[in-house]
């Protein structure tokens, strides 16, 4: 005879039950048991069977659907499909007529037949099949990310559950699994995880799974155990699965070829004339016009360079930071020299954008946005002056390329739209890399120009050649002196020689340092100066123009480390009548 504090322990409990009951949905057609199958095997296919328990209420049905993914979007948006083929489908343990679709990138299962109604009641509906590339593979190990239920019921289900079975040679302490219910992104874990054997792992729900919620499965292995794809396979198979994306390629490498030639035939057709080694730069040219000539646009290079070449001539000065510091910091000013005598109007540009923000331009180690921003505009300003000098001009890209780039483009963008079914932003990064590599390339000299390249050519085997008598110069070479070694350092910065240029001085800064003359710039202001400080001043430069970096992770979460959640992975889909 129960004691009376249990007795009113009884009826509370009782009343509670009662209460859940009468407060919880109660649904009419459900799915009473949704359980799965599967088999891992070592090819790395899968082998399924769901067995479904369908309560049918309702009068005038023929049968369910069941629906199953087979196409997934793949990395930047492109298309990953799976392969089934169904073996078998049975219904109360006989088999059953059933149609297949596809449709949205799932195959449907239409269990039934279209001119029969079954009764009202609880059926058992059997589906087995074989599917492949379900499986994902990571650099230590491999895991299934499967979607048991799917998350497109309409319906609720009552009780889900899963059993995974592993090759039997794949280690137990290596496997890992979770499990995750709920709507889709949940990251509810109202599931148990059983591993009944070394290789066997069950998956039950412990909560009823609401229309639309699911039951989504992980389970990873340490690698080696199943045979993964070749290199060979996974392009294949990607191409298989991206044929508008392999014919953008295609079209894109022709292009390349397309413009190796027109590239080719060019400078066939400039002219080249005979190099002739000369002791100086081409008459009325800057360094940066060298500069731009050599290489067909504005470096950062070019713009140290003329800034020493102004204050060589005594428009500016430079001064380095303290000893200990002397690679993080130049500090520019202007000098009372009047700009209006011996400046052409490139330089008047140059100095006016210089000083821009204020009296003196800084070059440090860590610049701030501004001063980057202001680093760059000094490059378009040298950039457009340079362009306006009659032998800097070159001939402009021709339309007869950009046309080509446009169309192949747009047939791309639509032959990916039409075969694979996206469209992409990044399709038209190719065509953008293509122009800028022609905008740099294609453009060739005009004859002016030619013969001032040529010129360039020459006076650079003067720069960086020790033994001149080596070279057939017709002429004196000019002394060794202080004075011609600064002429000619700001050419030499342009055209990336100043180290071979110092060296040929560098016998003769020796000697000046041992007769008590050493060589002191009047326009670099330190306690020290040294050739090599250029190529410090010239990289740091460099490095102000250079955007700051921005670091970022790509890669996703997995269950392995608690980071899916419900409807992740492979696997969907959805089950209801018709």
């Amino acid at each position: 005879m129960l004691k009376k504090p249990r007795i009113k322990l009884l009826g509370y409990a009782s009343a509670s039950l009662l209460l859940a009951l009468f407060f919880s949905p109660i649904y009419a057609t459900h799915i009473q048991s949704f359980h799965s199958d599967i088999i891992i095997h070592q090819s790395g296919e899968l082998e399924v069977t769901n067995n479904i328990e369908y309560v049918e209420t309702r009068y005038g049905k023929h049968g369910i659907y069941h629906s199953i993914p087979v196409a997934y979007s793949g990395p930047l948006g492109t298309n990953y499909t799976t392969k089934l083929s169904v073996k078998t489908i049975t219904r109360n343990g006989q088999s059953v007529p059933f149609k297949q679709t596809f449709n949205n990138g799932r195959i449907t299962f239409l269990i039934g037949s279209a001119e029969i109604i079954i009764p009202p009641g609880t059926y058992q509906y059997v589906i087995h099949y074989t599917t492949q590339r379900q499986l994902q593979f990571y650099e230590e190990y491999d895991e299934l990310a499967w979607n048991v239920t799917g998350l497109e019921s309409a319906l609720p289900i009552y009780h889900a559950s899963a059993t995974i079975k592993l090759p039997k040679n794949i280690p137990a302490q290596s496997i890992k699994a979770s499990a995750f219910t709920g709507p889709y992104q949940s990251d509810q874990r109202n599931a148990l995880i059983e591993q009944t054997n070394s290789h066997i792992l069950t998956f039950a729900t412990t909560h009823l799974l609401k229309p639309f919620e699911g039951l989504t499965i992980y389970v990873s292995w340490k690698r080696g155990f199943i045979t993964r794809p070749s290199t060979f396979q996974e392009v294949w198979l990607f191409a298989k699965d991206n044929p508008g994306l392999l014919l953008f390629f295609l079209l894109y490498l022709l292009l390349i070829w397309y413009l190796v030639l027109t590239i080719r035939q060019i400078r066939a057709y400039e002219n080249y004339g005979t190099i002739i080694p000369r002791f100086y730069p081409p008459k009325d040219t800057t360094p940066a016009e060298c500069g731009y000539l050599k290489q067909r646009h504005i470096a950062p290079t070019h713009v140290a360079a003329q800034i020493v070449d102004l204050a060589i001539r005594g428009y500016l000065t430079i001064s380095a930071s303290p000893p200990d510091k002397t690679a993080n910091q130049y500090t520019i000013k202007k000098t009372d020299q009047p700009w209006a005598t011996g400046l052409n109007t490139l330089e008047s540009a140059f100095l006016t954008k210089l000083f821009s923000a204020g009296e003196e331009y800084r070059i440090h180690k860590n610049p701030l946005e501004k001063e980057r921003k202001q680093a760059a505009g000094l490059i378009k300003t040298l950039q457009k002056a340079v362009e306006e000098r009659p032998f800097s001009k070159l001939l402009k890209l021709h339309v007869s390329f950009i046309i080509p780039v446009l169309g192949t483009t747009v047939a791309a963008i639509l032959l990916c739209s039409l075969l694979d079914g996206y469209v992409s932003p990044l399709f038209l990064i190719p065509g953008g890399i293509l122009i800028s590599i022609a905008a740099c390339y294609l453009p060739g000299y005009t004859p002016e120009g030619r013969v001032v390249r040529d010129e360039i050519d020459g006076f650079a085997l003067y720069l960086k050649t020790a033994e001149i008598d080596r070279l057939k110069i017709i002429g004196t070479p000019p002394i060794r002196t202080p004075a011609l070694f600064e002429k000619y350092l700001p050419f030499a910065m342009a055209l990336g020689l100043e180290e071979a240029w110092t060296k040929q001085f560098a016998p003769l800064f020796k000697e000046w340092e041992t007769s008590q003359n050493p060589y002191r710039p009047t326009w670099f202001i330190g306690n020290h100066f040294s050739p090599i400080m250029l190529t410090n001043f010239t990289r740091l430069y460099a490095a102000t123009t250079n955007p700051t970096p921005t670091y970022g992770s790509s890669k996703s979460p997995t269950g392995r480390f608690g980071g899916g959640f419900s409807g992740g992975g492979r696997g969907g889909g959805g089950t209801g009548s018709w």
